[in-house]
């Protein structure tokens, strides 16, 4: 998603909003609005997110992916995704952050 800072951190994280979004050091602005779904993807991510948090590959890329319960009840969830990128080493500077992505819960 980023071939441009191969080796550099990245957190992804998701939210149910995009607005008024997470301000940054160095006033990068993150798209996620912080809610319920925001707090725990950033303190126990690991209960719906899996690659949410490392570092760039070779060609300045990663994945994540989100997996939810296969509930009839999540159907039409609307979950907006999005991931920072910061450098590896202190002063651990945001490089970047990307816009948010919509996705919707389907069947």
């Amino acid at each position: 998603m980023a071939p441009f800072d191969p080796g550099a951190s990245y957190l992804f994280a998701a939210s149910g909003g995009y607005a008024p979004g997470v301000f940054a050091p160095g006033g990068a602005v993150l798209p996620l609005a912080v809610d319920a779904i925001l707090s725990v993807s950033i303190a126990a991510p690991w209960l719906f997110l899996s690659g949410y948090l490392g570092a760039l590959d070779a060609a300045g890329s990663a994945a994540g992916a989100i997996a939810l319960p296969p509930s009839p009840g999540l159907v039409g969830l609307v979950v907006y995704v999005g991931f920072a990128l910061f450098e590896s080493v202190p002063p651990y500077a945001v490089l970047g952050v990307s816009n948010a992505l919509k996705l919707v819960a389907a069947p």
